[in-house]
């Protein structure tokens, strides 16, 4: 299950791409300065298995068209003009509170990539980082399982970006997150993964091409 948990801010323009691992070098990325495209403007749009821009509901705008998830805790999950990165509207989430509200994705098949390239990425602001908890903005509901993944800020007082599989941290970024907007993207091209924040690589690894990853979100 894909799962927003204990994250206290905004979310926007969240892709997942299955089978391309889109940004293949070292060398910085262009951030998006409008919406993502949502047709074959996009060399990779066939690949695209999740993506949302959650403009007036949740429902996945790529190809697949997986469906919607569900909000649980509704009261502390909402649309919100001040959320948006592009267009009208983004998401917050446990914006008064540090509840355990999240968007439950069911079963994920879009976000099992197996050991094949693939590339996630998204916008989000941290209204407050506490520096005690581990603040998720994406991953799997079994978070330590085999294979599964997520995005978190570390809980201290640094707020960096981690990126971790089967519940172990892998790549760490060096910027400051706290209550600033950033554009986050993770993306695996044969054995290597890259972590980029705001378009500038923060982190890489080797030795991944025979590992699952989202293997477990089933």
């Amino acid at each position: 299950k894909g799962r927003e948990e204990q994250w206290r801010g905004h979310i926007d323009e969240l892709r997942l791409t299955k089978g391309v691992g889109r940004y293949n070098s070292d060398a910085n990325i262009p951030v998006p300065t409008t919406a993502l495209p949502r047709d074959t403007s996009d060399p990779n749009w066939n690949a695209v298995t999740y993506l949302a821009g959650f403009e007036t509901n949740l429902d996945d705008e790529s190809p697949a068209a997986m469906g919607t998830p569900t909000i649980v805790e509704v009261p502390d999950i909402a649309l919100s003009a001040t959320a948006a990165s592009f267009g009208t509207n983004g998401r917050t989430v446990n914006d008064n509170s540090f509840s355990r509200a999240y968007l439950d994705y069911g079963i994920l098949d879009e976000g099992d990539f197996g050991l094949g390239d693939f590339t996630v990425e998204g916008f989000a602001r941290s209204k407050n980082n506490s520096g005690s908890r581990w603040h998720s903005i994406l991953g799997n509901y079994l978070w330590e399982a085999t294979g599964s993944w997520g995005f978190w800020l570390l809980p201290d007082s640094s707020n960096r970006l981690v990126f971790s599989v089967g519940g172990h941290p892998k790549l760490y970024g060096t910027t400051d997150l706290n209550k600033n907007e950033f554009h986050y993207a993770i993306s695996r091209n044969g054995d290597v993964l890259r972590l980029f924040v705001n378009g500038i690589m923060e982190a890489k690894s080797s030795g991944w091409a025979n590992v699952p990853i989202g293997i477990s979100s089933k």
